[in-house]
């Protein structure tokens, strides 16, 4: 079996186009089928427990959720808080970097991402006390966004598709796994099936960022039979591209990760219960925080300090070598 290929990769030492020459270590088209066939079985088996006939749209989000603390998903879907200036700032940077990549002109950054994001139907409201803070990040953000991607340039060398939606549909859309990567980039003298999946963080390197581009390869694997030749997220905060290279280890933990989400959604569809479990990256800023037994005063006195960035590697470790595999 192939090991993971780790690529950490700093976007002021090293160019994009010369990053995506990288190769990923080879995965079989046998192995891949297998791995296809047997994820397919999986959720055909989970999907035959349960007696919920709704149909269940599986995201990134609820993936996360899920594996951590049931309750937090089930609540998360009923209570929309109002977003925070740094959910706000990520909103807004996503929205720049659509433009850009696009070949639009960013003249005023913020405004024009609002402009942008209520030309899609979302209007995004911004806090009067946190405006001078949110256009002086999104500002820094885009600056470092202009200097790392070069849309004429890319535009020459590879094929490119922005919010890329992936939906893989099981038991004729009963469920559906979906996901939309920010950009998705192949040679244009290459097939459709070699491509590189980047997502653009406005933030440092968390535990999600890892587990996202793992399931957006699985996602990749399904819906081309092929997985991708790098992975990875771009950091405006830190200036640094980091691509990890699939392997067949990392896309069957990754199978196995989203059968466990399944299995527990699937179960919380047909209980109509869904237990709550302490979570250091959900707690925070979990709407019943206040209430749920599960956290206690140290945690809350906790939150009040600035949250520390987990290093690359250890979010590598933690995506791919502790998750439980799919239920029996």
């Amino acid at each position: 079996m192939n090991a993971n290929k780790q690529i950490t990769i700093d976007a002021n030492r090293l160019s994009l186009d010369q990053a995506l020459l990288i190769q990923a270590p080879e995965v079989t088209q046998s192995e891949v089928l297998d791995l296809i066939n047997r994820f397919n079985e999986g959720v055909a088996s989970l999907l035959l427990t349960s007696y919920d006939q709704r149909e269940l749209r599986v995201t990134k989000d609820k993936i996360r959720r899920v594996l951590r603390c049931e309750r937090n998903l089930v609540e998360s879907q009923i209570s929309k808080d109002k977003p925070t200036p740094a959910m706000v700032i990520g909103t807004l940077l996503d929205a720049c970097f659509t433009i850009h990549a696009s070949g639009g002109e960013l003249e005023d950054p913020t405004k024009d991402a609002l402009s942008f994001l209520s030309a899609q139907g979302e209007d995004l409201g911004i806090d009067p006390g946190a405006e001078d803070l949110v256009r002086a990040k999104v500002e820094e953000g885009c600056t470092k966004l202009l200097a790392f991607w070069d849309t004429d340039a890319i535009r020459d060398k590879f094929s490119l598709r922005l919010q890329d939606r992936i939906a893989i549909s099981f038991d004729n859309t009963r469920l559906q796994l979906i996901g939309r990567p920010d950009v998705v980039l192949s040679g244009l003298d290459s097939n459709y099936e070699d491509v590189v999946i980047i997502d653009v963080k406005s933030g440092t390197p968390k535990i999600f960022d890892v587990e996202d581009a793992h399931l957006y390869a699985l996602m990749e694997t399904l819906r081309s039979h092929r997985p991708p030749s790098l992975i990875g997220n771009y950091y405006l905060a830190i200036d640094r591209l980091e691509l990890i290279a699939p392997s067949l280890q990392l896309l069957d933990k990754e199978a196995n990760r989203t059968l466990s989400a399944i299995a527990k959604m699937v179960e919380i569809a047909s209980t109509k219960s869904a237990a709550a479990t302490r979570s250091v990256e959900l707690c925070r800023f979990c709407p019943i925080n206040s209430t749920c037994t599960e956290v206690t005063e140290d945690d809350r006195l906790g939150w009040a300090a600035p949250e520390q960035p987990i290093s690359f590697e250890d979010a590598i470790e933690a995506a791919i070598g502790t998750q439980a595999g799919p239920r029996g």
